[in-house]
């Protein structure tokens, strides 16, 4: 199996998609990637997924920034993985 992908105004995304949704998000390709994921605050009502706490991340600027932090179900390479968002 093999994940195309594109560039959107010099950015490097893919498809994903999501246990909940019918269809594929495209998300932007983080090459510091730590292993989680970042949707917006519409993505996780839409999709209603768990809420598991509150937590602080470090953007590339070095601000800490609060965020909450929610279970999803992701299709990768053909099996379903945890992540949090």
């Amino acid at each position: 199996m093999e994940i195309k992908g594109y560039f959107d105004e010099g950015k490097p995304m893919i498809g994903i998609c999501l246990e909940g949704s019918e269809d594929s998000i495209d998300v932007l390709v983080d090459t510091g990637f730590n292993g989680e994921l970042m949707l917006t605050k519409e993505k996780i009502e839409e999709l209603s997924l768990t809420f598991i706490g509150d937590d602080e991340y470090m953007t590339a600027s070095g601000d800490v920034v609060p965020t909450t932090v929610h279970m999803a179900l992701i299709k990768w390479f053909g099996r379903t993985r945890k992540k949090l968002s």
